[in-house]
This record gives C-alpha cells, sequence and structure tokens, in this order.
C-alpha cells in the first residue's frame, strides 16, 4: 500500500452490493477538528461536508454543502442518501459557475455539476456554525472538480486552510471521469461517512458470515457491520498475516486502528489468539477476538516510520490462525498556529481569522506575532467603514492596540471612558462622526503630554469635573483595626503555613480570607511584597482575586476573594475530602469535575506564562495552592515565591531553588534555573493526583513518587488500576488514557520535552469534551477499547 496521494483506502468486505473478498483498510489526515472551517485563496470547491462524530447516523449532526448551487436550492443523492444545501448562507464571496457539458457523463455525481469560484480576493473563507455549537468533534470533508468551468483548460493549485493553519495544497488531475465511484463503502452505511476501501492479498484467505456484527451494542469507532462481517486469514496454515505501507515523508506520524471480530462460531475447544507486531517489536498481544463483536485495537501516541510492516501471528496455544477485519490509518497534522486573541476577534465579525495566517491578515489591521502565543490587533483601521450608533464596548478589548482610526463613519452617543484605558494607544483619530459630549480627561492629558495623538472634531471638549470616586485605587488599603473588625478579632482560622495565618472574615455582607504575614518571618516582608505586587497586575478569572492589604508597622496583610471549598487537597497528609475519603464517598469528585478543576488550574498558569508581560512563573504549583470556590471553580493562590521574567524576551531565571518536595522540577533542583517547563512539570504531578487521589510522595518509608507508580502501573497498559479506585470505572477511558498521556508528558525529564501550557490547556480540553460527551449519552459503555503497549513512558528522575 502506497500512500503517497493521501487518501482514503480500506480492508473488508461487503456482502450484498459489492462483490468483493477480503479486508478493508482506510488512510485518512487526522487534524485538530474544528467547528469553524476557513478556506483561503483557491479556485472552486464542488462538495463541502461536515459531519458530528457523536450523531451521525440520522445526518442531525451533518451540514453537507453543494458548493455554487443556487440560493434556497438543495440536492438528494438517492445513492448515499445524503441531503446538500446551496453555500449561499455560508460564505460572502465567489461566483457561481457551471462545468463543462463533456464532464457530465451517465454516472456523474450531480453534487459537482455546480462550483463555486473564487477570482478576486486573496482570502476567501467559509464559515459553519453547526447546530449543536462547540465542544464537539467534526469530520471536514473537501471534494474538488475542475470541469473546466472557465473554458480555459488550466487546472489550478491553491492552498486550503482549516482555521489559520494550513490543510493541505490542492492539485487537481485532468480525470474526465469522474462518477460516482464504485466498491467502497460508505454512509449510510457509515455512521460518520468514512469511505471504506477493499483491500486484499495473494496470500490471503477470505473467512465470513451473513449475521450483525455488533448487533446488540456499539464499538465507539462504530466500523459499519457490513466491513466487519469479513475478515482476512492467511490462506497458509503457519504463515503470518502481513500487511504494509511506505509513507512518502518518513517523519509522518500515524494513529493505527485495528477492528477485530470473530466471525467464526468455534468450539469450546477452539481458539484463536494472536499477537500484533511493528517493524518486529511487539505491538500488542495477546488479541482473542470476541465472536459478532468489535475489538478495536489502537496506538495512545502516533507512530512514525520509513515504513510500516505490521505482523500478526498465531499463538502456540491458539487453534485458528489470526485475522483481520478492518484497519484504520490517521496520519497526523499538526494545527500549531495559533488563532488571534479571542477578544481581539470579538471586536469585528470578520471573515475568517483577522491576523492569521500572517500572509492572509486584512488589509485594516497590523498584528504582533509572538511565537506560539496568540497573534494580537496591533493597529485597527476602521475609518469609511459604515460605522453607525455607539462606538462598541468590544473595543475596550484591544488591550495591545497602538493605533486606532474610527474616522468618517456614523458614530453617535459620548466618547466612552474605556478608550483612556487603553494602555499601549499612541494615536486616535474621531474626526468626522456625529459623536457628542465631553471626551474624558484622560485623554485629553495624554493628548497634552505627548503620548497620544488625538484627532477630533473642533466641538467635542474635554471634561471639566471628574468623580472623585473614580480616582480610588482599585486595591484598597486597610487599617490594622479595620483588618481586625473583618476578621472579627481573628476568629476563625482557616490556613496555617510557614508564612502566616489565614483568617476568614467579612467585609460589606461579603466573605473574604485574610493572610496575615508572620513579622517573626525572616522572608515575611519580602513575601508580602512580591505577592501583593504581581496580583495587582494580574487578573483572570482562574486567578484568587485581590481585594485590598494592610501594611501599618510589623502588621502585613492580603485580604482576598473567599474560597469556601478550600484547597485541592485540603488537608497536609493527603486529598481526604474529596478524593480519598472512604466514610464520605458523596464527596468524590467525578471525573467531568476533576477534569474541569484541571483546565481550569492549567488556564489560570497559561495566563500567567503567555497573558502577563513579561511573564511570570509561579515556582509553588501543588494542590494545596489551587482553592475551589462554591461553585468549584478552581483559582490558583500563593504567588509568594513567583518571579517574572526580568523582560519579555527571557526564557529563565537563575535563582535559589524554592518550591515544594514532591512537585520540584528536577532540572530546575539541578541548575538553578527556573523556566516557564519548571511549573509544567508541578502541574503534571498536580494533574496526577487528580487522576489517582494519591500524594506525590506517599508517607512512608518506601517513599515511591506518583510519577514512578503510574510508569510502573502504564507498563501494564490498564488505565482502570491508574484511575481513582472511588470512581468506579464512571468515566471514558479515551478521556482518561489521554489525561494521562498529558501528565506524563509534563513530567517528561527534561524541559524540552514537556508541553507549553496552551497546548496542554488544549489537550486536558478534549479530556474534558469526551467525558462531557459520554455523560450527554453520546458513547456507548458497550465498546471494547484496547490500547496498543507502547506507551513510551520510559524513565525519568523523579521530582525533589
Amino acid at each position: 500500500m502506497n500512500d503517497s496521494s493521501a487518501k482514503s483506502r480500506q480492508i473488508g468486505r461487503p456482502r450484498s452490493s459489492i462483490s468483493y473478498k477480503g479486508a478493508y483498510l482506510r488512510i485518512e489526515e487526522r487534524e485538530g477538528l474544528m467547528d469553524k472551517f476557513e478556506g483561503f485563496p483557491f479556485a472552486l470547491l464542488g462538495i463541502f461536508i461536515l459531519i458530528l462524530l457523536a450523531h451521525a447516523q440520522d445526518q442531525s449532526g451533518f451540514i453537507s454543502i453543494d458548493c455554487g448551487l443556487a440560493e434556497d436550492s438543495s440536492d438528494y443523492d438517492e445513492e448515499t442518501h445524503i441531503y446538500y444545501t446551496s453555500d449561499a448562507n455560508f460564505i460572502d464571496t465567489g461566483v457561481s459557475k457551471n462545468i463543462a457539458p463533456e464532464f457530465k457523463t451517465s454516472n456523474f455525481l450531480k453534487q459537482f455539476v455546480n462550483v463555486r469560484s473564487f477570482p478576486d480576493g486573496i482570502k476567501n473563507c467559509y464559515t459553519l456554525r453547526p447546530a449543536r455549537g462547540k465542544g464537539n468533534k467534526y469530520l471536514i470533508r473537501a471534494e474538488f472538480l475542475y470541469g473546466n468551468y472557465d473554458d480555459k483548460d488550466q487546472l489550478p493549485e491553491f492552498d486550503l486552510h482549516l482555521g489559520v493553519n494550513t490543510w493541505d495544497t490542492v492539485v487537481l488531475d485532468d480525470a474526465s471521469n469522474f462518477g460516482s465511484p464504485k466498491g467502497f463503502i460508505r454512509f449510510d452505511d457509515d455512521a460518520f461517512n468514512r469511505f471504506w476501501f477493499p483491500y486484499n492479498s495473494s496470500k490471503w484467505a477470505v473467512l465470513s458470515t451473513s449475521l450483525t456484527i455488533d448487533a446488540n451494542s456499539h464499538n465507539r469507532y462504530q466500523p459499519p457491520s457490513i466491513v466487519m462481517r469479513t475478515a482476512a486469514t492467511p490462506l497458509n496454515a503457519g504463515e503470518h498475516l502481513e500487511f504494509s505501507w511506505e509513507p512518502s515523508d518518513p517523519t509522518t506520524q500515524f494513529y493505527v486502528y485495528m477492528h477485530f471480530a470473530e466471525v467464526e462460531e468455534l468450539k469450546v475447544n477452539q481458539s484463536r489468539e494472536f499477537n500484533i507486531f511493528l517493524n518486529g517489536t511487539l505491538w500488542y498481544g495477546p488479541v482473542t477476538p470476541r465472536y459478532l463483536y468489535t475489538t478495536t485495537i489502537r496506538d495512545l501516541v502516533p507512530e512514525s516510520a520509513a515504513k510500516f510492516q505490521f505482523s500478526i501471528s498465531q499463538m502456540s496455544n491458539s487453534t485458528h490462525p489470526p485475522i483481520i477485519n478492518a484497519l484504520e490509518a490517521y496520519r497526523v497534522k499538526r494545527l500549531l498556529q495559533p488563532q488571534t486573541d479571542q477578544k481581539d476577534e470579538e471586536v469585528k465579525n470578520w471573515q475568517g481569522d483577522p491576523c492569521a495566517p500572517k500572509t492572509y491578515m486584512w488589509d485594516s489591521l497590523n498584528c504582533s506575532y509572538d511565537g506560539h502565543e496568540p497573534p494580537r490587533i496591533i493597529s485597527l483601521n476602521l475609518s469609511s467603514s459604515g460605522l453607525t450608533g455607539e462606538i462598541a464596548p468590544s473595543i475596550s478589548n484591544l488591550t495591545l492596540v497602538q493605533y486606532l482610526d474610527l474616522s468618517n463613519n456614523g458614530l453617535t452617543g459620548p466618547v466612552p471612558d474605556f478608550l483612556s484605558q487603553l494602555p499601549l494607544l499612541r494615536a486616535q483619530n474621531l474626526t468626522g462622526n456625529k459623536l457628542t459630549g465631553s471626551i474624558p480627561v484622560e485623554l485629553i492629558e495624554r493628548s497634552e503630554n505627548g503620548s497620544l495623538l488625538l484627532s477630533k472634531d473642533q466641538e467635542m471638549v474635554s471634561e471639566s469635573n471628574r468623580d472623585e470616586g473614580s480616582l480610588v485605587s482599585k486595591k484598597q488599603q486597610f487599617t490594622y483595626s479595620e483588618v481586625i473588625t473583618i476578621t472579627n478579632n481573628f476568629e476563625k482560622e482557616v490556613g496555617k503555613g510557614g508564612f502566616g495565618t489565614v483568617y476568614h472574615g467579612h467585609l460589606d455582607d461579603t466573605q473574604v480570607a485574610v493572610k496575615m504575614f508572620s513579622p517573626s518571618s525572616i522572608q515575611g516582608y519580602k513575601q508580602f511584597q512580591a505577592e501583593a505586587k504581581l496580583l495587582m497586575r494580574v487578573h483572570h478569572r482562574n486567578i484568587t482575586s485581590l481585594i485590598g492589604y494592610c501594611k501599618e508597622g510589623n502588621n502585613m496583610g492580603l485580604i482576598y476573594e473567599y474560597m469556601a471549598n478550600g484547597d485541592l487537597q485540603r488537608h497536609p497528609s493527603g486529598f481526604r475530602s474529596f478524593f480519598m475519603d472512604a466514610e464520605r464517598n458523596t464527596n468524590v469528585l467525578s471525573w467531568e469535575e476533576r477534569l474541569r478543576i484541571a483546565v481550569e488550574t492549567a488556564q489560570g498558569l497559561e495566563y500567567l506564562h503567555n497573558g502577563c508581560k513579561p511573564p511570570i512563573i509561579h515556582r509553588d504549583i501543588k494542590s494545596t495552592n489551587i482553592l475551589l470556590n462554591e461553585k468549584f471553580q478552581a483559582k490558583l493562590a500563593d504567588f509568594r515565591l513567583s518571579r517574572a521574567f526580568p523582560n519579555e524576551g527571557s526564557t529563565h531565571v537563575s535563582t535559589i531553588v524554592a518550591g515544594t518536595r514532591g512537585y520540584l522540577d528536577p532540572e530546575y533542583h539541578a541548575s538553578n534555573r527556573l523556566t516557564e517547563k519548571s511549573d509544567v512539570f508541578s502541574f503534571g504531578v498536580v494533574l496526577l493526583e487528580i487522576i489517582t487521589s494519591q500524594s506525590p510522595v506517599p508517607g512512608n518509608h518506601e517513599e515511591t513518587h506518583i510519577i514512578q507508580w503510574v510508569s510502573s502501573m502504564l507498563a501494564n497498559g490498564d488505565i482502570k488500576n491508574i484511575v481513582d479506585p472511588r470512581l468506579q470505572g464512571d468515566f471514558d477511558i479515551n478521556s482518561a488514557w489521554k489525561a494521562v498521556e498529558v501528565a506524563m508528558s509534563c513530567v517528561a525529564s527534561t524541559s524540552t520535552e514537556r508541553p507549553a501550557m496552551n497546548y496542554v490547556v488544549m489537550e486536558l480540553n478534549q479530556c474534558l469534551e469526551m467525558e462531557a460527551s459520554r455523560n450527554q449519552g453520546t458513547e456507548s459503555k458497550d465498546s471494547t477499547d484496547m490500547v496498543s503497549m507502547k506507551l513510551h513512558t520510559g524513565t525519568t528522575p523523579l521530582a525533589q
């Protein structure tokens, strides 16, 4: 099998409509599936299909588009029973054309009669908004036919993008017969409209059954019964069942899924058992297929090789040779280009992403690009854009904008205060509008001191009076006597550490937490200053909010929002209340709740690394520094040890090692070089705690670290012995595997092997989506799902 075409192919045999015997094979691309598609300059598009993977059987999750079809028209494919709609509601550009008559053969698919051509512009975008919204996985397929629609006989080439990432370069051939292909299986036999192509070998024999496979349950990957009814087996006794393919690029990674189902009813004294080898190494085994039910073996991590040589061999105690019914191989395509910062993107209803890809940035703006961080808008020209009404509050989201031109529109109402809150604004043009009232005094002051070039109409004046209340600091300073009143004379202690004590209090009927630093602590004043200064500049929903502070002599304290459910660990000796208390099973957090806490913690940490300028390293990520409010929303806390990079371009800080035993990055411990990946390591330990409910270092003499324990369990390939047993298996197994994989990647021995936090957030969100889908009834609990033994666990230095 040669993968040079990167098309779908497959293994198996349908019983009714196709006279073929063998197995079925699919090789496709596996990409980050999104709920929005954006295409870029290309010449034509024939068919565009988006399929919701969780709800595909009845087309309720399909968006099937006949590109170029007249508006409000539709097509029905009698062979596949798929309904196609016009693309008029999904794109604002392009023109509709018809292919030349000579291409319309008797078996021609009518969905290719019309094409949409894009003769103008460098960026043309389809925007799809599935009815089921975000949080779902979609299969996206686009099909193209030139058909000499323009009478030029010139085959086009063009780039296709998925969101902001390059999907592929479309190179069309000159095939004149583009009819309905025969010999493969698709919708409605396949719920997800995958294409299953038959594959056979002269060294194979075929086994088959007329009975239904998976009649009473569904394997989560749902290979069609018609595919699974046939299986390939060695033609000669004692031989291996072998197949292979050679990628055009040996660095290309693949996810491999093998589907097995016994199609012969074996007697009591008969058995079929086999091992699977990849390039001479045991990949999985032993496998014993179930009669008329699908067993799926898959990769946990993608594989890459110059050649994929699979060999399935019979076990010595097996009476029957090996079989395989179907195989899927998905080529991995990394979608690494970040989208424009969401708040910046929400400023205007753009066609596609405003900043990315950089080559196709809109003419009306300029953006900043900083590695893998989301692009930010730094210049926006909306002059003469037909804007009406008041200046939209969404403009306030442009926190990095330097040049803003709103001139020559029909804007009305007052000049809003938030324009003066844009910290980097250097030039602003408001002329040619119908704005009324006065200009905020801050804008006038900045204009007068030369820090802002302000263009305005003559009739607009500055405000003469300002509300004194607006000058009050956002972070209020309290006297020590006020702190005594707030805490009712320090009545209720809710936490204690080397820094001092945390008390519960009330401020204007609002619950607060008051952290009082110990006067006897050598580092007390320094840590008070560091934490107060840092919390003054950070603002994120997953970071505890600072309300105020007290600095009166030796009395130093910080006043925070109160987190009603305490810290994630709750007690120094282990996860007692929520995770490990056998006598309080009602308080055991569900798998979905745990993942949500992990995602929120990761989001807070990602903000420190990427949302703060310069970046901030927390330096003491651990379960006791993750607080939960009354809704179990997670927030990072305790920034006494945090360090900011000296400047935005720095990659590390040289500092004395500080942190907590069990969570400390061994590389940082050995080198004194503190990096963002030091936090990533500590977060990986916390994620393992959340998954397993075990402490990083148990309080016994053996002191087996949680990383070492999980690594040893991974060698057995059984996720159910890793996840907290109190969940009693009530979780999506793929979600659990992925969460463990993310955690183990975070605790890699060297920092260069660890992912950045934005990637961790993305992966954990996928884990959460999987579990949420299961809880919504979109996954069956009857599926059989095994994982390849090649887990890449390795041996890593333990946390210090």
